[in-house]
């Protein structure tokens, strides 16, 4: 008698598996192995364990399975979608009423720019604000909005926050932390104070200091610095 069990652990396809030789044990082996195998795993077998493996293997594994087996296994979609969040296109195409405001806060948190996948009954404040903080890349199709995010804003890179959202509050928080963020404060904003904390926190921050700036003490011990690359130096020197 074949023991089916040990062939699939070493490569066959349940495919070729008679289907009465398809115990969960097969099954289950078949999925760690593969994700994808879930695909020929019959139906009565598509319980919890198989499902979190095959979906852990590979989240594309989701698109063999419909609402009822879903519905059986909440969190082995949760998990799903948290690793491969653009699987929301296909649950809205497929299956959507397997999405749920949980799914989406799941997939929203793994990539702020999976909020353009969410079906639009879904979108709430919370969650958009959730999605700029996720990645900040999503305010680039919130123009004119800017509102919705204004109170997360401190929590939002430099690097992709609009200018009407910045404050001297936030940049220098930002730049004390990351001296190169000084590259994103708009000159208004900037004080000797804050071109310090950047230069504290990076000197490497002194390519992105003003000219307005250049007679500090500071900025030209920097400048002067044999520990600082020459062509960054210069860059600035030139610059001043």
């Amino acid at each position: 008698m074949r023991d089916y069990l040990a062939e699939v652990r070493s490569g066959l396809s349940l495919r070729d598996v008679p289907r009465k030789a398809k115990s969960f044990r097969t099954c289950f082996a078949a999925v760690q192995r593969d994700g994808l195998e879930l695909y020929h795993v019959p139906k009565y077998h598509r319980v919890e364990p198989i499902l979190y493996s095959a979906f852990h293997k590979s989240a594309d594994s989701i698109r063999f399975c419909d609402l009822e087996t879903f519905e059986r296994a909440p969190d082995a979609l949760l998990m799903a979608v948290r690793s491969r969040p653009s699987l929301l296109i296909w649950l809205s195409r497929n299956v959507p009423d397997a999405i749920s405001p949980e799914l989406c806060e799941a997939a929203v948190k793994a990539d702020g720019f999976a909020i353009t996948q969410v079906p639009k009954i879904f979108i709430t404040p919370e969650l958009v604000k959730l999605a700029a903080v996720s990645n900040g890349k999503v305010l680039s199709t919130l123009i004119g909005h800017y509102d919705l995010v204004r109170d997360v804003a401190p929590q939002i890179s430099l690097a992709h926050l609009p200018e009407e959202l910045m404050t001297r509050e936030i940049c220098f928080e930002q730049v004390s932390k990351q001296g190169r963020l000084l590259k994103y404060v708009p000159l208004s904003l900037m004080d000797n104070q804050l071109v310090l904390a950047a230069l504290d926190s990076n000197p490497w921050a002194i390519e992105f200091v003003p000219i307005t700036f250049s007679e500090l003490p500071e900025v030209k011990a920097v400048v002067e610095s044999n520990d600082m690359p020459k062509s960054l130096t210069k860059l600035f020197v030139e610059i001043a």
